[in-house]
């Protein structure tokens, strides 16, 4: 599935993620030197927490889904 980012402003962004669920209350932070971002979306089950950090070329991230009850852990890397 794609994370695909349509705006950014001065600490959040907008856009869609997995299933193009719309990306809700997003944060991202670079004061550590790394970019971390952090979103909310959500289904017909409920929200889904989503946080990730950069790691070179490769955004590692986890997913926590309250309806579903599970935690994923997933990578992705820039469509070129």
């Amino acid at each position: 599935q794609k994370l695909i980012v349509t705006e950014v402003n001065d600490s959040s962004f907008t856009g869609t993620f997995y299933y193009d669920s719309e990306i809700q209350e997003a944060r991202f932070n670079v004061d550590w030197g790394v970019l971390t971002i952090a979103f909310v979306t959500s289904d017909g089950s409920g929200p889904y927490n989503t946080a990730a950090r950069l790691e070179g070329d490769v955004l590692k991230g986890t997913t926590h889904s309250i309806g579903r009850d599970f935690v994923a852990l997933w990578t992705a890397r820039k469509v070129k």
